[in-house]
């Protein structure tokens, strides 16, 4: 793992334990037992009467200092509570090809609207200005917009053209050195924004464009614009871009916001972090496709940290803490698996607004597949890394090494809780266990990772193995979930079965009774922890899962 992932996972791993990163709910108010009908989130882009939106379209490529200043004169002048910048997923005019991408372009939109009170970000099918202001308080747009706005070459017909412009709220216009707007003002009205009084050294508000900036003149960019370009070429060196797109590791920066959500179910709290609801759409529903990551036993959510800067860009991801894992609430004596999978359907019910990829580690690779019984409509692929479908049938020495494993897992929770160990603490010693591959977890783990397993070990309840142990915990799926078979895609990223699998070559037909549209993938080299050993590649492969969705 190079020294930008690690930088990155240490950034990312102080932002998961700190409060001010994101916004928190407490859902303890919606406490729901088994048997409840299902709980949906509504979320909506306008909120008619209460919030005074104007929009600023734009491919903001790259977003500039300039785009910054006007967003926030259009807000001060008109009294709007926030100016959503907006992308179209099909521009008019625009070359879609050249880099970077749209996901990554809206990380940055996405990573200065958090920095900045009043800035959204919103993407859209709509390529029509008229179309993508409908519903809002104005339009902010530069006077070279503005002037493609009122020309009817854009539209097919003059009649054409003044429907439009009919249709326009007010327009909110920024002035461009050397551009003259002539033509039909449109009938909401026309309000001029002063820019001078933001200029700064070095940046004429009426002279910045995304233009220059790519052309050279990289000052001209906004600040996190400038962070995604000095790391990747994203607009200076496409040839680097390039080679940086083949596994894209956002900056630890630019990763959205965190909303921590506290939901109760059956009387136990579940703590959840969703990342993407910073992206507002106006179709309705999520901006991005969902990615459910739910870990493996005595883990947490911080188990996808090597993950995380990979998928943001691209998904909604919604990460769980299992029942006595990570932050989530105790349960002692309820740690079978079918609490577990309550939890989860409960997780899916309230916080996915339409369908999801579910992704199981371990424990959780057995867990989904019955979350997707339960709620099959709402799932659309599997995802089992490494899973312990049939952990109670493993055999000989398979079996009793992941025994002894558990035992000496528990005996060092017991022994750091007694003593009071810390994470760093707990994290040294870690570092010197094995691993299958015949080194030890700090020569193949960076610090941070093993700081935050470290804390997970130590906030694991240790009660639940009593469940490992008698077989409600990880029973074999197909008498945990005996119904026929289960018609949902699924993809299964399997250890090297000559390392530590949970997930042998033989159970492979087993899971194909019950998954018959499964595909299995193994992973050369990858331990049982395969989105650790092989980040890049499990990524690469949820990335593909999202693209039709």
């Amino acid at each position: 793992m190079g020294g930008r992932e690690r930088a990155l996972l240490e950034a990312y791993g102080e932002e998961i334990e700190g409060a001010a990163h994101g916004r928190q709910y407490d859902r303890s108010s919606c406490r729901r037992q088994r048997g409840e009908l299902p709980r949906r989130r509504v979320r909506s882009v306008w909120q008619p009467g209460r919030v005074r939106v104007g929009v600023y379209p734009g491919s903001f490529d790259p977003l500039t200092r300039g785009h910054l200043a006007v967003a926030d004169a259009a807000r001060r002048r008109l009294g709007l509570d926030r100016v959503d910048l907006v992308v179209s997923r099909d521009p008019l005019g625009k070359d879609r090809t050249r880099p970077p991408d749209l996901a990554h372009r809206l990380a940055v939109l996405r990573a200065e609207a958090a920095r900045h009170p009043g800035l959204g970000v919103r993407l859209t099918d709509r390529r029509l200005i008229a179309d993508i202001a409908e519903g809002a308080a104005a339009v902010v747009v530069g006077a070279d917009k503005l002037a493609q706005i009122v020309d009817p070459a854009w539209y097919g017909s003059t009649g054409e053209r003044d429907r439009a412009l009919a249709r326009l709220p007010t327009v909110a216009v920024a002035p461009r050195r050397g551009v003259t707007v002539t033509g039909p003002t449109p009938p909401a009205g026309v309000v001029e924004l002063d820019t001078s009084t933001l200029d700064a050294p070095g940046l004429a508000v009426a002279e910045v464009s995304s233009t220059a900036a790519r052309a050279g003149a990289h000052h001209l960019m906004s600040p996190l614009a400038r962070v995604l370009d000095e790391a990747t070429g994203a607009w200076s060196d496409p040839g680097r871009h390039r080679s940086w797109a083949r596994d894209p590791v956002l900056p630890a920066t630019l990763l959205p916001p965190v909303d921590r959500i506290r939901l109760a179910v059956d009387g136990v709290e579940l703590a959840v972090e969703v990342m993407g609801d910073d992206l507002l759409d106006d179709r309705g529903g999520a901006a991005l496709p969902t990615l459910v990551l739910v870990h493996g036993f005595a883990n947490d959510r911080t188990s996808w940290l090597p993950l995380v800067p990979r998928l943001a860009a691209r998904a909604r991801l919604v990460l769980v803490d299992l029942r006595g894992h990570g932050r989530s609430g105790r349960s002692p004596g309820r740690y079978r698996a079918r609490d577990h999978v309550d939890d989860l359907v409960a997780v899916l019910d309230e916080l996915v607004p339409s369908t999801a990829v579910l992704v199981g580690h371990s424990l959780a690779g057995l867990l989904v597949p019955a979350v997707a019984r339960r709620r099959p409509r709402r799932v659309a692929h599997l995802v089992l890394v490494d899973p312990a479908c049939f952990f109670a049938s493993l055999a000989g020495a398979r079996r009793a090494t992941y025994l002894a494993d558990f035992d000496r897992l528990e005996s060092a929770q017991r022994r750091w809780r007694a003593q009071g160990a810390d994470p760093a603490a707990v994290a040294d010693e870690i570092a010197t266990w094995p691993t299958p591959q015949g080194d030890t977890l700090g020569a193949r783990r960076p610090r941070a990772q093993l700081v935050a397993t470290a804390a997970a070990r130590l906030r694991h309840d240790p009660a639940s193995y009593a469940e490992v142990r008698d077989g409600t915990g990880l029973p074999d799926l197909d008498r945990f979930d005996r119904d026929r078979p289960l018609p949902v895609p699924a993809t299964v990223l399997a250890a090297d079965a000559g390392l530590d699998t949970a997930f042998p070559p033989e159970h492979e037909d087993r899971l194909r009774r019950l998954l018959p549209a499964v595909v299995v993938r193994r992973l050369a080299g990858a331990g049982h922890m395969v989105h650790h050993d092989r980040p890049g590649e499990v990524a690469a492969v949820l990335t593909g899962l999202l693209d039709p969705l």
